[in-house]
């Protein structure tokens, strides 16, 4: 009876199908060093905290779209 077990348990692994789906390629993320006032920082992190984000993700949306809607007097 116990080889028929052991039998029927290694048949189910084989023809169980496992799937894993394809992730999408995430752009690579890099360290940066930038100085800022204690004031500045302080208030980065009560905005993110509110806003319940990570530091870098506040900043990187708050950059994105401040650049995306910089325009530059000549």
């Amino acid at each position: 009876m116990r080889n028929n077990i052991i039998k029927f348990e290694a048949k189910l692994a084989l023809e169980d199908t496992i799937r894993v789906q394809k992730q999408e390629e995430k752009e690579t993320l890099k360290r940066c060093t930038f100085y800022f006032t204690k004031q500045l920082i302080d208030s980065i992190d009560k905005k993110s905290e509110h806003l319940n984000m990570g530091k870098s993700e506040f900043l990187r949306e708050l950059l994105e779209k401040a650049l995306d809607n910089l325009e530059i007097e000549e």
